[in-house]
């Protein structure tokens, strides 16, 4: 009977030890997951995402510059074709480049990291294609500008042969003709007598061509 009872303690005794151990036990284990990340783990996060933002900045800053050139190049089209007495609506393309400048520095305010990064790669494409098409269309001003600005007129000096209208009338005078080329233009002419007096009297002329590039190719989108 006594070795019964001790029996029967020490089973409730190793029981109320294995629930008290258990239940001590679970507090450590939660606290130990919650300290997983360390503080070189935070600290390397960090490091991590201001070479992110340091990034960022540098492609905010090269999307600058694009648009800084970009500017230039409208201000150089804006001062040839000034020059030839049209706008070409270069007012709609800066002022477009202006809103979406503003549009740009709005979003920059909203979007998370991620978004951010995305649409700075979708604005400097974007950029990107309109620099060329500028470049594009300011080769083609530079093309027209020495097509017709910087190019002079070819001349060559000719006249008629010597007639003899002593004896005629002014209509004869009709009768020589002043003709040039079919790529010149008829520059001046004056009328030339011979000698005092002789009767003998010929048009003396010029011609002029301009001298254009050849084979100039007119591009597929003007």
């Amino acid at each position: 009977m006594a070795l019964s009872l001790t029996v029967i303690l020490a089973m409730l005794s190793f029981q109320f030890h294995f629930v008290f151990t258990d239940g001590y036990e679970k507090p450590v284990e939660r606290n130990r997951w919650k300290r997983a990340l360390s503080d070189d783990d935070i600290i390397l996060g960090l490091k991590m995402y201001e070479r992110k933002m340091a990034g960022l900045q540098r492609k905010i800053q090269q999307q600058l510059a694009i648009m800084k050139k970009q500017k230039r190049q409208i201000d150089l089209i804006k001062y040839y074709m000034k020059r030839k007495g049209d706008d070409y609506e270069k007012e709609d393309l800066k002022g477009n480049i202006v809103t979406d400048t503003e549009k740009g520095k709005q979003n920059l305010q909203l979007m998370s990291l991620d978004n951010l990064v995305r649409e700075v790669d979708h604005q400097e494409e974007r950029q990107r294609k309109l620099l060329e098409e500028l470049k594009k269309e300011n080769t083609v001003m530079g093309d027209i500008q020495q097509r017709v600005l910087n190019n002079r007129a070819v001349c060559r000096d000719t006249h008629t042969e010597w007639k003899d209208v002593g004896s005629g009338t002014i209509r004869e005078l009709s009768r020589q003709y002043v003709k040039c080329n079919g790529d010149e233009l008829l520059l001046r002419f004056y009328l030339q007598k011979k000698s005092a007096a002789a009767k003998k009297v010929r048009y003396n002329y010029r011609c002029c061509r301009l001298s254009l590039k050849d084979n100039w190719q007119r591009p597929n989108d003007m």
